[in-house]
């Protein structure tokens, strides 16, 4: 055995694949070198073949990856990337279920996952298991190859409610868009990335989802046939009007799978997906940033801003998918934002609010005075391009989300950013009345502007603000706010 700070390497880890992590294919961005990218790669290695997906808290999922990814996405050079892998790794636990420092039944864990037995109730579900799957996915992508596998394993009907083995329905795509979007995130940084092992652990993450809580809403066959609908703006706002979609009643310790208890269906549309992709991008970066309250303190959703982080992997994904998969996938990513919405309370959007937000939210303590060497005025801040502090702060925060968040709005940034109002998809209904109040004055500073709040609410740490934080109160409920 070998070890790596500490923990052990188990025997049927050590010839794990090599990380092929190299630039994004879809986030081209200044600051990638052939240091960091050998160094994203290393790190990514020893993770995978020392330390479980669940961290020591087992209800939270092992971010590394995300936060390496991120951070060398924009441009964090090997000493930063060095320095999160040392933050991050305090936090993580060994591979291997009878490590040490686990406490697991291991009377659940199989001697090996195959494809006779991969998707065996007894195992999914099972958190123990990760490192059994993880040695399973990492075969089959070797076999089948990444997009192979994702279709097989993700899309297909025998991963979803035809058992080739005989077992109950395996039910990936739930589980792949479970566990508040976490497998698909996951995975996402594998295909953005176009690195194997990563896939691999998104994969395996999925297995360990349950699923049972969401098939009230899905279906056991899901996914179904496409359904001819209207704007998610449209549908979103009708849910918050509903007097028959509700939130259970409102308590602030309450979990959020606790707070998922309604069904309904959810239409939808036969559209190309780069305009779903934009529809979702708006939707997603108002449910961040916009769901806040007029005359109260900024707050931004723990729950709500995984919307946001998610949003930036369709494009990823949608690229190489089949037709019928993109379909497939965009329905169920766009259902699970529903029901995340919903266990918060299904919080109102407040276009009026997002849009009074800060347009040039440039980092505290980056002022210079003005000279007389500069084309325009560099000590005002309206001259400045505040993406440049937004992005140089984010690296430097300890929870990997900032970073991720702030990526997620770049991308779309750059690809939604100059939308004018009215020109958001899904703003009006045929007869020409907002579907939501407000929403005609939005326009595309808006990825700017959720930027800023988001960065004033988690701190600017490099220029010295203390740390803040997401809120889990549930922002949709009138008691969070009293």
């Amino acid at each position: 055995m070998s070890a790596v700070a500490s923990h052990i390497i188990p025997p049927y880890a050590a010839n794990f694949p090599s990380s092929t992590a190299q630039p994004s294919s879809i986030f081209p961005f200044p600051g990638v070198t052939p240091q960091s990218t050998r160094t994203v790669r290393r790190i990514l290695e020893e993770n995978d073949k020392t330390y479980d997906i669940w961290e020591k808290a087992r209800f939270a999922h092992n971010h590394f990856p995300h936060s390496a990814l991120t951070r060398y996405a924009l441009g964090a050079p090997p000493k930063l990337l060095e320095e999160v892998w040392q933050h991050d790794r305090s936090h993580l636990v060994s591979l291997d279920p009878s490590g040490k420092d686990r406490h697991e039944n291991l009377k659940k864990v199989p001697e090996k996952i195959t494809r006779e037995n991969w998707d065996d109730p007894k195992y999914l579900g099972v958190k123990a298991c990760y490192s059994r799957y993880l040695v399973f996915f990492h075969e089959e992508i070797d076999r089948l190859g990444p997009i192979g596998a994702l279709e097989e394993y993700i899309f297909s009907p025998q991963a979803n409610y035809a058992s080739a083995n005989g077992h109950e329905p395996p039910l990936m795509l739930i589980r792949f868009v479970g566990g508040l979007l976490h497998p698909m995130i996951h995975a996402g940084f594998g295909v953005e990335f176009k690195d194997r092992v990563i896939l691999a652990e998104g994969l395996a993450q999925a297995t360990n989802h349950d699923a049972s809580l969401y098939v009230p809403l899905y279906g056991s066959d899901w996914p179904k046939g496409p359904r001819k609908g209207r704007s998610l703006l449209d549908l979103y706002g009708e849910m918050c009007a509903s007097s028959v979609i509700t939130p259970v009643p409102y308590d602030p310790d309450m979990l959020f799978n606790d707070r998922v208890g309604v069904e309904f269906e959810l239409s939808d549309e036969t559209v190309g997906w780069r305009e779903k992709v934009e529809e979702l991008a708006v939707w997603a970066t108002l449910l961040a940033g916009a769901t806040g309250r007029t005359g109260k303190e900024p707050r931004v959703d723990f729950f709500l801003m995984h919307a946001l982080t998610s949003s930036i992997f369709l494009p990823a994904y949608l690229e190489i998918l089949s037709i019928s998969n993109r379909r497939m996938l965009l329905k169920s990513y766009t259902l699970m934002l529903f029901v995340i919405a919903l266990g918060r309370g299904r919080p109102k959007l407040n276009p009026g609010l997002v849009m009074s937000y800060d347009l040039f939210p440039v980092a505290p303590g980056t002022e210079v005075k003005a000279s007389r060497e500069t084309v325009g005025d560099a000590s005002d801040k309206n001259t400045r391009n505040a993406w440049l502090t937004l992005i140089e702060s984010s690296l430097y925060a300890k929870d990997s989300h900032v970073p991720k968040s702030i990526r997620a709005l770049i991308y779309h940034n750059n690809h939604f950013g100059s939308l004018l109002p009215d020109q958001i998809f899904g703003a009006y209904r045929p007869d020409g009345t907002e579907t939501i109040e407000g929403i005609g004055q939005v326009d595309g500073t808006l990825f700017l502007r959720v930027a800023g709040v988001i960065m004033d609410v988690m701190g600017w740490v490099r220029e010295g603000q203390s740390e803040g934080g997401w809120d889990r109160s549930g922002l949709g409920y009138d008691e969070a706010w009293e």
